[in-house]
């Protein structure tokens, strides 16, 4: 693969060329061919597997989130017992299901 050296106002000319960005738009659609010793080594890595995640480790069983609409008197009950509210409504949902016997 050439590398070609250009200054940014000519990059930026050469961009807004309909031909330049026909050329673009097809190049992002195609997956790199990893056995051209051009592409790059990540693509390589991600390709087999060997490139590690960046980020919060993935959980097994996720929080799903959503818009639940409450009381807002229990709402408030639960905000006022601090940080970790969130956590105490969803606990106090999983007893009240394991009491009936849906969980």
């Amino acid at each position: 693969m050439a590398m070609i050296k250009m200054t940014l106002d000519q990059a930026m000319t050469e961009l807004k060329k309909p031909e330049s960005r026909k050329m673009i738009r097809s190049g992002m659609r195609r997956t790199p061919d990893v056995s051209d010793p051009d592409a790059p080594d990540l693509i390589k890595l991600l390709k087999i597997g060997g490139a590690r995640r960046i980020g919060r480790p993935v959980k097994e069983n996720p929080k799903k989130a959503l818009n639940l609409r409450l009381d807002a008197d229990i709402v408030a009950a639960f905000q006022n017992t601090g940080p970790g509210w969130q956590t105490r409504i969803n606990d106090g949902l999983r007893q009240m299901l394991k009491m009936i016997g849906c969980l």
